[in-house]
């Protein structure tokens, strides 16, 4: 049995045993599988498909429901992005009912039911700042194994990497968009902590996954990271601005150190329309406007690649009448789920980054909180910039950020709740009936 086999099963299976003692075990579980999918790496072979990613899922809910009053005392607050999301999740079961293949189109509806599930458990498990650091650690160590399996053995074809991501990104562009939600948890944790040590090892993690990113070569991402940049400046305010700048430097440092004759080509390309990848993409970008046209309601899950034969004939001609994609989140979105989708989808993101801003500018004397809430916002800039060239519609990292935003909120106004509750003294300092009269904000 492999060495790396060994290590898998002894974090994966260990953190469904300690469900007994807390939920946060087995979400780490969940990333486990995540990151190292068994099926997908060769020293996964000999284990048998139990349904892992389902498994942690089903036992965060049970150690969940298990430990009910005895979590973390939470302050109550409105999740104002729950609606919208659960809005999209209830239009998504209806059009599957004319979608134009319903077997197909449930199969992506339980995918979209499943992440929605997952986006109510994070905030119910992540209820202090040490879930949220062991949290973005595995977010972190997960994404370094795969700057460890690139590096160890590169697999690429055209100039890009293949073969490299987990359970919803077994291609390039949408593994390379997938990273673009770690990237800001690096910088944060580069600035918020002093052990030398530790520093050291988080820019070893961060060199592995821009190596990643730079294998993908993927020009989405590039355009993520420069909009996350210009976002770090805009909303890191003063007295943050130059250190987000100086771990901005170092990280375009290791993008030119790293960047190869085949990803400075490539990029090169990004805005030139007779670029034969850019040409297909524009011509399939405008057939999904057409689609969502022809059926503003929605064609259900996979609608855009059922109807590709329809909507782009040359570019499934051209790949031996294979279904292609819409490449384009969003036209994903609208072509599958139609306005009503693109609506109550939109509005969920909406929601949540309105919740952020207001986050943020509560916690700007929190600086524990502040970096992590921008790291969050940061992340979802350069995933959705990103999203434009790839589809991630169905990719987990959206809803983890969206989240934990919910999260880190709640968490930030039940610290300032605590902060502020006031003690009244007991009569008596001995008396003990007295003590239990003091109030204590949970």
């Amino acid at each position: 049995m492999s060495k790396i086999l060994i290590v898998w099963v002894l974090m994966y299976f260990g953190g469904l045993a300690l469900a007994v003692i807390h939920p946060i075990y087995p979400l780490m579980s969940y990333l486990t599988f995540y990151y190292a999918p068994p099926h997908v790496n060769w020293w996964g072979d000999m284990l048998p498909d139990l349904r892992f990613s389902l498994l942690a899922s089903a036992v965060i809910l049970g150690s969940v429901m298990l430990k009910g009053t005895g979590l973390e005392a939470l302050k109550e607050t409105k999740n104002p992005a729950l609606k919208w999301l659960l809005l999209f999740g209830f239009w998504v079961v209806v059009v599957t009912v004319w979608a134009e293949d319903r077997v197909r189109s449930w199969v992506w509806t339980v995918a979209l039911l499943k992440l929605i599930l997952l986006y109510v458990l994070i905030p119910v498990v992540v209820r202090t700042p040490a879930h949220f650091d062991m949290f973005a650690g595995a977010h972190i160590g997960g994404a370094t194994y795969w700057g460890y399996k690139a590096w160890d053995d590169p697999k690429r074809e055209a100039g890009r990497l293949k073969d490299v991501g987990g359970p919803d990104t077994q291609n390039e562009n949408a593994a390379a968009a997938h990273l673009l939600t770690v990237l800001p948890f690096v910088a944060v944790y580069l600035l918020s902590v002093r052990n030398r040590k530790m520093q050291a090892v988080i820019l070893v993690c961060g060199a592995f996954i821009v190596n990643v990113i730079v294998l993908c070569n993927s020009r989405g991402a590039t355009l993520g990271i420069l909009a996350m940049a210009g976002a770090a400046f805009a909303l890191a305010g003063k007295g943050r601005r130059l250190k987000l700048l100086g771990v901005g430097a170092a990280g375009l440092i290791a993008l030119l150190a790293l960047a190869d004759p085949e990803f400075l080509s490539r990029q090169q390309t990004t805005t030139e329309a007779q670029d034969g990848s850019s040409q297909g993409r524009l011509m399939s970008w405008k057939a999904g406007l057409e689609l969502i046209r022809d059926h503003p309601l929605g064609t259900g899950g996979r609608g855009f690649h059922i109807l590709s034969p329809q909507y782009i004939p040359e570019i499934v001609e051209s790949h031996d009448g294979e279904e292609r994609s819409v490449h384009n989140t969003y036209l994903q979105l609208g072509s599958e789920w139609g306005v009503p989708g693109l609506v109550t989808w939109g509005g969920f993101m909406m929601s949540t980054f309105l919740l952020l801003r207001r986050a943020r500018q509560a916690a700007a004397d929190s600086p524990w909180y502040f970096y992590r809430i921008l790291a969050i916002q940061l992340a979802l800039i350069g995933i959705l910039v990103a999203g434009i060239f790839t589809n991630r519609l169905y990719g987990e990292s959206v809803y983890w950020m969206c989240a934990l935003a919910f999260a880190v909120h709640r968490m930030h106004m039940t610290a300032n709740a605590d902060a502020s509750a006031p003690v009244v003294a007991p009569a008596h300092p001995t008396s003990v009936l007295n003590a239990a009269a003091v109030p204590v904000s949970r």
